[in-house]
């Protein structure tokens, strides 16, 4: 699932803006940037379980790789 499946919102209205723009959950927000900081430290690549709330509300698990 990409960024643009997972806000309901087309590229344009994402480039530019950071996950926490979208997020409505600071502490999700918070893990995915963790996460992109880790990966940007290492440069090595990780595989991690995600909790998203969508823009409709759901929570999704995404298996992600960064």
């Amino acid at each position: 699932m990409n960024q643009e499946h997972a806000f309901c919102l087309a590229a344009e209205k994402l480039i530019g803006h950071s996950d926490a723009e979208f997020i409505r959950d600071p502490a999700e927000a918070a893990r995915f940037l963790a996460d992109d900081r880790r990966v940007m430290e290492s440069q090595e690549t990780l595989t991690v379980e995600e909790e998203l709330t969508n823009a409709t509300g759901e929570k999704r698990v995404l298996l992600t790789t960064k």
